[in-house]
């Protein structure tokens, strides 16, 4: 018998998923040994309906023996998967000497619904007649010039009172933009309702105006003018807004412009159905979902521990979907099905910049959920979503993702959840249409409640509010217990920083109205506790202000975020480094809200270039494998017909361009799942949409010079600046030729020669002329094509990714030294691209000792400025008024921390092999550093320490990998070399070396 012992057996990434819905689920395993050279050399998977007929008689697959050490991304091979199944599966494995191991015990898989046709549920919702938007026209074909001196108009009819109206403007490069939004009633000529000085112009925002109350059914007109420059207001050339007419200078043209016109939102409704349950049940299934969030209740009680659930999509592509079991939910006799909807991004009122509320999809809140039981005898009972359900307003009485809920708890109808509850006085639900996404599992793991935070500090306001102190920033909501009298509200104002009144400071200028506001209306049933359900918020203080008799009240904050599993650790023995980690794994996991956002304050959107900036150190933090999964199916939804890739992703249709340095992520966070899961599967899925997006790359270049002609964001953010002083150009260009290269290595992978061998050819045609652009080789320094002086992203970002000729790499390495060295005493000066890049580009050149010298500053710019300002998360900015304090684009040093101080990193895909190659061993500075990681292989572990000329160092390898270990030589332990690597097999060794 082997000594290998089989463990954690899962499917699809994770533990007895209870709803897939893949044809082809993948297998995996891991693997413990009781001898140092263990490997598996083959597999032996069976697969059944029942576990007792595991291992010797599976009805449904068996593998045979497959000779391979692959203990992961294994495919089911068997019959076509039914719905609503549960598949038993059991692994045995042979090692080196072709002993088989003991069978795993069994573990199972159970399928969703795996056809259109398994749905017997229908959407439903409030009837369409109620509180739809009056008008929603986001069509667009190109913006009409606004010049100075002259005006641009659009005409619309209102059928429900009006709350904003927004357009969707554009820059062609000015600063400082400034109009006048003048809104009339009937047209050009009609009494003025409304103005507003609209700032900010660019980046495709959209703005809006709002009157001082809603504006009542009638016809309208809303005018630009007076601006500082051109300015573009996207229109449609040919038809015109329904209702309404386009003007220029006051006189009617053809067409119309692209506006959107809220009205008051419908509160969150409430929906329940009743239904009879005999006593001889053994199963039950609830397949559900609810847009644009839901929760469910069964008799009371709630349905899982998911909230903000299902995670934001492009609802016109795909819909997720959740399997509950609800077998111990039930009871004999009658029995309640309720849910409420909340708004979240599918049905979002408020405007803002990004202009969510004119998102194609938007639409009203609905249901779909279908009950299945199943009997004794085989026998079954489904329960849907259909118009038999009974829907009312419920007491959330608004909720919006960016400004908050209002929950009126005088109008909760008591008892709504549980059977026998009187709903005669509410209205039958309405079947709606259809989202038009694919409906699919909600795969990633959900967003949960990660705990409770006490205040550390409470401060009584002069005015009688209270500002709740929780010590540092996280995201989520507040529970908020309180007495108080019938009627009396509770406002609720989250902030990440103080305003110098002492109050807290909810300013955010990207969204019309207050936000990050909840507000509770009490019972007055004595001691009433309350926590809101369809947003969260990025917070480190909470300001309460009570209106009305309020006798008590108190706060605990929550974090919330999506439930990725840790991975991975670090420690050294410098207090400084260890918090850059710490505050790094915070900030990563506050931004996790079923997708990867940028704050959780300001925006919530999904940039493309913050994520795969921190891919890696969010990698060696946590298992991301499953949550980067569903972002990528992410962006093969928000993929324009030319191949490119928004900025943001999901997109509601802002940002709707591409800049290699941000929308690279595509390619390079497919890679990353390859490099450190070894998922080849994700590269072969998103082949074609990653090939697109190259092609549509190289359309662009082609035709300029090989060089990126277009707008980017490049290196964002770095000291004294938003926009890097060196342009777009450099940046652009190298991200492009990294695509290029990434898309090559991809082909080849998969054995697409042609396209393997044409992309590389790319990649060489824009390093070529990068580098005739750019590189001033007297100097050894590249520089863009604005005068900006030396800059250290426009010589990183190269050295990085293997643009600079060979004959060439020193000098450019000793002129980035002597910047860093000598003319910033020490410090970065770059943004967020280069900052990721900077430090491993010293250590990988031989000066690890001036990475750490920068790594450990104190002093602007860098992470000990922002800890000796008191900060707990990462900063969005170098400089002290960074605009929010909880982003990690800035955080990228945990890699380097991981990689190169603890030197664990993937030398091979999916750990097969570990590269140990720690730096800084010799820099009295350091004198120890570990990191561990669980990796598809099992639990990998490095720790060194120097003392007396030496350093000692450990290493545990897990079975079917091994690590090659560089320490100065000569290295002596478990193995004996000369100066250079050595390589190590499973099993815990230690290894000395000397200094």
């Amino acid at each position: 018998m082997s000594p290998l012992a089989v463990t954690a057996c899962r499917t699809e990434y994770a533990d007895r998923p209870l709803g897939v819905d893949v044809r082809r689920p993948h297998l995996s395993w891991l693997l413990d040994a009781g001898t140092s050279d263990a490997t598996q050399t083959a597999y032996h998977v069976v697969v059944a309906s029942d576990p007792a007929l595991l291992p010797d008689r599976p009805d449904i697959w068996d593998s045979g023996v497959v000779r391979g050490d692959q203990s992961y991304g294994i495919r089911y091979a068997g019959p076509p998967l039914a719905s609503r199944r549960r598949y038993f599966w059991a692994v045995q494995v042979s090692d080196a000497a072709d002993r088989m191991s003991e069978w795993s015990a069994p573990t199972w898989w159970e399928t969703a619904l795996l056809d259109e046709t398994d749905w017997q549920a229908r959407w439903i919702g409030n009837p369409p007649t109620d509180n739809l938007l009056p008008l929603r026209y986001s069509d667009r074909d190109e913006p009409v010039r606004l010049a100075p001196g002259h005006s641009l108009g659009q005409s619309f009819t209102a059928d429900v009172p009006a709350t904003s109206i927004s357009v969707c403007l554009m820059s062609w490069g000015a600063a400082g933009l400034r109009c006048t939004a003048t809104l009339r009633r009937s047209g050009p000529d009609g009494a003025v309702v409304a103005e507003k000085n609209v700032d900010r112009i660019g980046d495709f925002f959209s703005w809006w105006l709002t009157p001082d109350s809603p504006l009542p059914p009638d016809i309208y007109y809303l005018e630009l003018s007076e601006a500082t420059a051109d300015i573009g207001w996207w229109s449609h050339q040919k038809a015109a807004v329904p209702g309404g007419k386009a003007y220029a200078d006051g006189v009617e043209v053809p067409g119309g412009r692209t506006i959107s016109v809220e009205t008051t939102a419908a509160p969150a409704p409430l929906l329940r159905t009743e239904f009879e349950v005999t006593p001889d049940i053994v199963s039950a299934r609830l397949y559900a979902t609810g847009l644009g969030y839901h929760e469910l209740f069964l008799n009371g009680e709630r349905i899982g521990e998911a909230v903000l659930d299902p995670a934001t999509t492009n609802y016109q592509k795909t819909v997720l979907y959740n399997c509950y079991d609800v077998t111990g939910l039930l009871r004999t006799g009658a029995n309640a099905l309720g849910a409420t909807l909340g708004r979240g991004f599918y049905g979002m009122r408020e405007a803002s910049v990004w202009a969510w509320n004119s998102a194609p999809w938007a639409d009203e809140p609905k249901l779909l959920c279908q009950l299945e039981i199943v009997r004794a005898d085989g026998s079954t009972k489904t329960v849907v979503s259909d118009d038999g359900w009974r829907i009312v307003d419920g007491p959330t009485r608004s909720d919006a993702t960016y400004c908050g809920d209002l929950y009126d708890s005088t109008v909760e109808p008591v008892g709504w959840k549980s059977a026998g509850f009187d709903d005669g006085a509410w209205r039958p639900a309405a079947t709606v249409a259809a989202p038009t996404g694919a409906l699919r599992v909600q795969a990633m793991p959900p967003i949960t409640v990660a705990g409770a935070i006490e205040p550390v500090a409470v401060d009584t306001r002069p005015d009688g509010s209270r500002v709740y102190d929780f010590g540092r920033v996280t995201a989520g909501w507040t529970t908020l217990r309180a007495t108080g009298e019938r009627g009396a509200a509770i406002s609720l104002r989250y902030g990440e920083k103080l305003r110098e009144s002492g109050d807290v400071d909810n300013d955010n200028w990207h969204v019309d109205g207050e936000t990050q506001s909840d507000c509770y209306v009490l019972s007055g049933t004595g001691e009433e506790t309350w926590q809101p359900s369809f947003g969260y918020k990025g917070f480190r203080y909470v300001q309460t202000t009570a209106v009305g008799d309020i006798a008590q009240e108190s706060l605990l904050a929550h974090p919330v975020h999506t439930a990725v599993a840790p991975a991975g650790e670090f420690f050294c023995s410098d207090e400084l480094l260890n918090w850059i980690d710490r505050a790094t794994g915070d900030t990563v996991l506050n931004n996790l809200q079923g997708i990867p956002t940028d704050t959780p304050f300001f925006e919530k959107n999904g940039w493309t270039a913050d994520a795969h900036l921190i891919a890696e150190s969010a990698i060696h933090r946590f298992d991301m494998h499953r949550f980067f999964r569903k972002w990528l199916g992410d962006f093969r939804d928000a993929q324009f017909d030319d191949g490119g890739i928004p900025v943001i992703v999901p997109t509601s249709g802002w940002g709707a361009f591409t800049d290699p340095s941000w929308t690279d992520a595509y390619p390079l966070i497919a890679w990353n799942l390859y490099e450190f899961y070894g998922d080849l599967d994700v590269l072969a899925e998103h082949y074609e949409p990653l090939r697109r997006y190259t092609e549509r790359l190289r359309d662009v270049c082609r035709t300029s010079g090989w060089l990126w002609p277009l707008f980017s964001h490049a290196d964002w953010l770095p000291p004294g600046y938003t926009l890097a002083p060196e342009g777009p150009k450099v940046a652009g260009s190298v991200f492009v030729q990294v695509a290029a290269r990434k898309m090559s290595d991809i082909a080849r992978l998969l054995g697409r020669a042609g396209d393997a061998e044409r992309y590389a050819t790319f990649a060489d045609d824009v390093t070529q002329a990068f580098n005739d652009a750019f590189l001033d080789k007297e100097t050894g320094t590249y520089n863009s094509d604005i005068e900006a002086g030396y800059r250290q992203a426009s010589n990183v970002l190269p050295l990085a990714f293997g643009m600079v000729p060979d004959d060439q790499v020193d000098a450019v390495v000793e002129r980035l030294v002597r910047d860093v060295r000598d003319d910033h005493s020490g410090h970065l000066n770059t943004g967020a691209l280069a900052t990721k890049y900077l430090l491993p580009v010293l250590s990988a050149h031989g000066h690890a000792d001036l990475a750490l010298t920068v790594a450990l500053q104190r002093t602007h710019p860098s992470w000990g400025f922002w800890r000796d300002q008191g900060a707990e998360t990462l900063w969005e900015a170098w400089d002290a008024d960074a605009r929010s304090h909880d982003h990690y684009f800035l955080g990228t040093a945990t890699q380097w921390l991981h990689e190169d101080i603890a030197g664990l990193r993937p030398g091979a895909p999916g750990f097969a092999e570990i590269e140990v190659r720690p730096v800084c061993l010799d820099d009295p500075r350091l004198t120890h550093a570990s990191a561990r990681y669980s990796s598809v292989r099992g639990e990998i572990a490095v720790s060194w320490r120097t003392s007396d000329g030496r350093v000692e160092l450990d290493v545990t390898v897990p079975v079917g990998a091994r690590a090659r270990v560089h320490l100065p030589g000569p290295i002596s332990g478990a193995v004996a070399a000369p100066a250079g690597p050595v390589t190590v097999g499973p099993g815990t060794h230690r290894l000395i070396g000397r200094l």
